[in-house]
């Protein structure tokens, strides 16, 4: 009697990170920023998604959160990211 089940509310939000450099290697997305650096290998990236001012990535781990990068130009990020991955692939 009077039973109360509660359930989970999910929530997605973006966050804003750190301001710094994306730079594109053939191998690599590089970003150097003042708070947060990193290194991702094309081989662990599972999706490219495009915006109109730049482009998320979804690397491949289990705990990994979608990141997105502003550059102003998303069509030209995106086709190059996505291309210089299709060469690690071949």
């Amino acid at each position: 009697m009077g039973q109360f089940k509660g359930y989970p509310i999910e929530k997605e939000e973006q966050v804003y990170v750190d301001t710094g450099i994306l730079a594109v290697t053939t191998k690599h997305l590089y970003f150097y920023g003042k708070i947060k650096s990193f290194r991702v290998p094309y081989s662990k990236i599972v999706s490219f998604t495009p915006y109109s001012d730049g482009i998320g990535i979804q690397r491949d781990a289990a705990s990994a959160k979608p990141q997105t990068f502003v550059t102003g130009d998303g069509w030209f990020i995106y086709n190059l990211v996505v291309n210089l991955a299709k060469e690690q692939l071949d």
